[in-house]
Formats: structure tokens, C-alpha cells, sequence
């Protein structure tokens, strides 16, 4: 369908292609990141396949665009602002202590944002 491994724009804008020329298009599409849900998105356009009609999409990261966009973007959310402030406080410790410190394991839930791009399935 496409590159095996390629996770950048024109990896996401030849999924969408190889998707949209399927006989039984897919309703549905999950992007893994930023880069491919770009290439996915050009994608649409040029194919005039209908984002939140014809088919629904979620990207990963929930990046400021993605409420501008027409429709809006439906997104898995990460707690980056969490992220950093864990990474902060690892990075003081580590400067602050010249030891060695213990291995540490957290665990941060992603949030599934439901927007426009995404269209309800009707029972």
C-alpha cells in the first residue's frame, strides 16, 4: 500500500491514494503523526474525498491546527505539557545528584478528541 517504515508527509499522501483506489474504501483512517496526517490531508484534497462524510480520520497529537482545519480534526491527545514537566524535574535530578539514580516507570494516558472528522455511525 505504501513504504513499509516511511512516516513522513508523502508516506501519508500515498496511503491515502493506494486507500482511496481500493474497491471497498475504508470509512475510517488512523494517522500515526504529524508528517503523515499532512500528506494524508493534501491527499483529500487533490481526490475529492470527503474528510468527515466519505471518511473519517483521527491523527495523533493533538496539534493547534487541528481546530482550524474544516473539518475539524479529530485527535489522540498526549499530556505533553506532563511530559515536560516529568522530563524537567529527571533532568534537575540527574544534574543535582552525581550518583546513580533509579529507573523509574510512568505511565501517561492519551484522550481520544472526537471533532468533525470523524462522523457518527448510525445503528
Amino acid at each position: 500500500m505504501c513504504d513499509s517504515g516511511g512516516f513522513g508527509e508523502h508516506s501519508g499522501y500515498q496511503a491515502a491514494k493506494a486507500l482511496y483506489e481500493l474497491d471497498d474504501k475504508p470509512t475510517a483512517v488512523f494517522s500515526s503523526n504529524n508528517l503523515m496526517t499532512i500528506g494524508f490531508l493534501k491527499a483529500l484534497v487533490d481526490l475529492n474525498w470527503k474528510l468527515g462524510s466519505e471518511v473519517s480520520f483521527i491523527g495523533f497529537d493533538d496539534v493547534d491546527i487541528a481546530t482550524f482545519l474544516n473539518p475539524k480534526l479529530s485527535v489522540v491527545a498526549r499530556p505533553m505539557n506532563a511530559v515536560g514537566e516529568i522530563a524537567f524535574q529527571l533532568l534537575h535530578e540527574r544534574i543535582s545528584f552525581k550518583g546513580t539514580l533509579p529507573k523509574r516507570e510512568y505511565l501517561m494516558s492519551p484522550e481520544l478528541i472526537i471533532r468533525e472528522s470523524c462522523r457518527l455511525m448510525k445503528n
